[in-house]
C-alpha cells in the first residue's frame, strides 16, 4: 500500500506541473531554424539537420547563459523570441485542452516509469565511454524534478522489505572494469537477516582467489573455508545506513541530466553529482532498479564506465558454523 501511495503521489505531483513542459518545442522545422540561428550567432550546433543532439543542447545552454535567459537545453519561446524566430509547429496543438494536456502528460509519465505492463528482454550493455550519447530526452535538475524521481527510486526500492518478502537483497559488484568492459574483481554480495542481527555477506572473486567475509555491527568476519579471521571494519551506524540505501546509494546525487527507455520497456536515468562521479540506474517495471552503472571521467575528460551493480532478491545464504560461532564469541549469544 505504502508503495501505491507513493506511485500515485508522485504521478499526481508530475501533473500538476504539466504546464512547465508544453511550451517546449522538438519538431524538426523550428529545431532546424534555432540551430541556423545559434551557428550564426557564434554558437556552433554543427550542420542543421532539425535533430537537438548534444552539440544543439550546448549551444543553446551556452546562449542562453550568456543572454541571461534561464539557463536550460530546451528550446521554448523565450529563446525563440531572443533569437528573432517563430516556431514553425508548436509541439501541443492549439486547441488542445488541458485535460487532453493532462492525459497525454499521464501516458508520457507512465511510459517513462514503466509503472504498469511486464518488462521483457535484456536491457542495453553498459556504455564503456560517451554514455550521455545515448540520450535523446534531457531533463534539467534545476525543476525539482530529479527530487520526485529519487524519491520514487528510493521508496520502491526498500531493501527492508526485500529481505522480509525474499530472504535477501542479492547484488554482484563488478570492478576494475577494463576498456573492453571486462571487470578484473566480482564481489557477490547478500544482505540479509542472521541470529545476530542484519548482516551482509560478500564474496569476493579474483583471479583464483574467492574469499567470503561477513559484516555485522562493526566487525568483518573473514572465511576461507577452514578458518575465521576477525576484524573490525565499518562503524555501526555507517553500517546501518549501507543496509537501508544499497539499492540507491549515493546522497550526492545533484541533477537527473537524462531520461530514455529502450524497446524492452527499461528506463534508464543519467544523473551527475556533486563529486567526479557519474552514475546511470536501469530501472524496470514498478521503478525496481536492476543496475547501476558508474562512471568515472579519464585523463580528457571523457566518461568511462568504472563499475556496475547488478540487482536481485533470492533466498538468504547459509552462514557457516564456525562464522556462527565466531560471531557468538564476539557478539555475545542470540538472545543475550
Amino acid at each position: 500500500m505504502k508503495k501505491a501511495l507513493a506511485v500515485i503521489l508522485t504521478v499526481l505531483i508530475l501533473l500538476a506541473s504539466v504546464s512547465a513542459f508544453a511550451a517546449e518545442y522538438r519538431d524538426k522545422p523550428t529545431v532546424k531554424k534555432v540551430q541556423q540561428a545559434l551557428n550564426d550567432a557564434g554558437y556552433d550546433c554543427g550542420e542543421p539537420d532539425g535533430i537537438a543532439g548534444k552539440k544543439t543542447r550546448k549551444a543553446i545552454t551556452d546562449y542562453r547563459s550568456d543572454k541571461g535567459l534561464t539557463v536550460s537545453g530546451v528550446i521554448d519561446d523565450e529563446l525563440l523570441a531572443s533569437l528573432g524566430i517563430s516556431a514553425e509547429t508548436p509541439e501541443e496543438p492549439a486547441n488542445e485542452t488541458k485535460e487532453e494536456q493532462e492525459e497525454e502528460a499521464a501516458a508520457d509519465i507512465r511510459s517513462m516509469l514503466s509503472m504498469s505492463g511486464e518488462v521483457k528482454g535484456d536491457f542495453d550493455e553498459p556504455a564503456l565511454t560517451h554514455p550521455e550519447e545515448r540520450y535523446d530526452h534531457f531533463v534539467e535538475g534545476s525543476d525539482g524534478s530529479e527530487v520526485l524521481i529519487y524519491g520514487l527510486l528510493d521508496t520502491l526500492n526498500d531493501e527492508a522489505a526485500d529481505i522480509e518478502e525474499y530472504g535477501a537483497l542479492l547484488a554482484t559488484e563488478h570492478q576494475l572494469v577494463d576498456q573492453q568492459g571486462k571487470p578484473g574483481l566480482n564481489v557477490d554480495m547478500a544482505f540479509q537477516d542472521s541470529p545476530y542481527g542484519k548482516v551482509m555477506i560478500m564474496e569476493y572473486r579474483f583471479l583464483w582467489m574467492k574469499i567470503r567475509a561477513y559484516a555485522i555491527s562493526h566487525y568483518v568476519f573473514s572465511y576461507d573455508g577452514e578458518t575465521v579471521e576477525i576484524n573490525e571494519g565499518f562503524e555501526e551506524e555507517a553500517m546501518e545506513d549501507y543496509f537501508e540505501s544499497y539499492h540507491f546509494p549515493y546522497g550526492s546525487l545533484k541533477i537527473l541530466h537524462g531520461a530514455r527507455q529502450d524497446e524492452n520497456g527499461y528506463t534508464y536515468f543519467f544523473i551527475r553529482s556533486d563529486d567526479p562521479l557519474t552514475f546511470e540506474f536501469v530501472v524496470g517495471s514498478g521503478m525496481r532498479i536492476l543496475q547501476l552503472r558508474v562512471y568515472e571521467k579519464d585523463e580528457d575528460g571523457v566518461l568511462r564506465l568504472s563499475q556496475y551493480v547488478d540487482y536481485d532478491v533470492g533466498p538468504a545464504w547459509e552462514i557457516p558454523q564456525a562464522v556462527l560461532d565466531a560471531m557468538d564469541e564476539v557478539l555475545g549469544p542470540v538472545g543475550k
